[in-house]
């Protein structure tokens, strides 16, 4: 909002801040964590193998508005060498 209003000529100022705080939703979106925050999230729920499965995957990812699926964020862990799938909707984590 600040950069709107310092890229606004002086005498529109004023009414651009109205306006904008009126609709301070358009900046309070939620936004949804990098993937790699996500698979930090999700290593730090693993059970005491060091594994996870699909359900509590699913669960992070709706509690933190992400757009991805269980199965797309395993999948780039994996590709990323930071997991192994064990079965299906199950991954462990190597590290």
């Amino acid at each position: 909002m600040e950069v709107a209003l310092a890229n606004t000529p002086e005498p529109l100022r004023d009414a651009l801040r109205e306006k904008l705080s009126k609709n301070e939703l358009l900046f309070d979106q939620p936004q949804a964590p990098s993937p790699h925050v996500l698979i930090d999230l999700v290593r730090r729920r693993c059970d005491e193998d060091n594994s996870v499965g699909r359900v509590t995957v699913d669960s992070i990812l709706s509690s933190k508005h992400a757009d991805m699926d269980a199965d797309g964020l395993m999948e780039r862990a994996e590709q990323e060498g930071l997991v192994l799938r064990i079965g299906d909707g199950r991954w462990q984590f190597l590290e």
